[in-house]
């Protein structure tokens, strides 16, 4: 009689926990903001088989997909709702500064960071600027570092990131394409942002002639940098202050599905059709593809010249602590902990 009591006793306790373990589960889930992809059609928002991961992929790329469905997706955050590896572990970029952001001037993204750790105000305005308000377009360069495998948004951005051998950093090329024939010499030809035109411009013999710029990525660092769509923002990834409804919040965060949506202001890419939903969009009217071409940057040029420049520079030696700008044709300190003075790097503290 005792031992059937303490087995009922026994089956009492495991139902109780089960239950508990259980409920916890359906917490934990709803904090993440759980959500299925027959949810994503019930919305008219799905994009279907961009955005889950029912057909397999020969190539699990950003550039292609709406997310990704491999192992890799939980280092960036990006995962399909429906991959398997989705909520295993926690996703890198949600521990740092990287976030998908525009190239300058491009119709694609890339996972970056555009800020310094440390809180030092000149290299942090130089990091911050885009280089048109200074004419300085050494500042709209992308910089990777082979040490981390990060991008930054430009050499500011690394150098008071990391502590890093100029070895170690790889500048992004640089396309130029304009009627000027200054543009096919075998130097960086100089280069002035026009306010008024809100476009860059050349100098060849004293007149100035519009110039398109792209930016595009180094060749032998294309097989680890994560290329995104980012519209002229960033991808927006989190609600409006304004929006009260913390279900949509949670599911907000909770996977990606990125959906675009194109207006007065170009391309907004959001993480997925929540995101967009508590950022006031209509998600019906989202676009699955980058399909319209946004041509507010673009000219129509007859006769034009195209060329692409290196900024790696092998040539010239600036000595330690230095790198070497194309567009300047000066030396540039390489770490957060030099400043430059009588033409060399000197540390800060000494």
């Amino acid at each position: 009689m005792y031992f059937l009591t303490y087995i009922k006793n026994i089956s009492v306790i495991l139902i109780i926990t089960t239950s508990m373990l259980s409920n916890g589960m359906e917490i934990f889930a709803n904090d993440f903001g759980d959500i299925s992809y027959s949810e994503l059609k019930d919305m008219g928002a799905d994009c279907d088989p961009l955005d889950n991961c029912k057909k397999s992929r020969n190539k699990d790329e950003l550039g292609i997909y709406n997310c990704n469905c491999d192992s890799t997706c939980p280092e960036f955050d990006t995962c399909c709702l429906d991959s398997k590896y989705r909520l295993t572990s926690v996703s890198r970029a949600l521990n740092s500064d990287i976030k998908c952001l525009p190239v300058y001037r491009s119709r694609i993204g890339v996972f970056m960071i555009d800020k310094c750790q440390n809180g030092d105000s000149e290299i942090e305005g130089l990091c911050e600027n885009n280089g048109e308000d200074t004419n300085d377009p050494f500042l709209m360069i992308p910089a990777t570092s082979l040490a981390t495998k990060i991008t930054y948004k430009n050499y500011f951005c690394l150098v008071c990131n990391e502590e890093i051998d100029i070895d170690q950093v790889v500048l992004w090329d640089l396309h130029l394409q304009s009627t000027s024939k200054a543009v096919n010499s075998s130097d960086i030809p100089q280069l002035r942002f026009d306010n008024f035109t809100r476009s860059w411009m050349v100098n060849d013999s004293g007149i100035s002639e519009a110039v398109i710029i792209t930016i595009e990525i180094e060749k032998t660092i294309t097989s680890f940098v994560k290329v995104c769509k980012a519209g002229e923002k960033g991808l927006i990834s989190s609600c409006s202050k304004e929006w009260t409804d913390d279900s949509v919040v949670q599911k907000c965060a909770a996977y990606m599905a990125t959906v675009g949506f194109f207006g007065d202001e170009g391309w907004k890419w959001y993480r997925n059709p929540h995101c967009a939903l508590c950022n006031n969009e209509d998600v019906k009217c989202r676009f699955c593809k980058q399909s319209v071409l946004d041509t507010r940057h673009w000219s129509y040029l007859d006769n034009f010249f195209v060329r692409l420049f290196v900024l790696k520079d092998e040539e010239t030696s600036c000595g330690r602590n230095m790198i070497f700008d194309k567009f300047s044709k000066k030396c540039r300190c390489n770490s957060r902990d030099f400043v430059k003075q009588d033409g060399k790097c000197l540390s800060r503290t000494t």
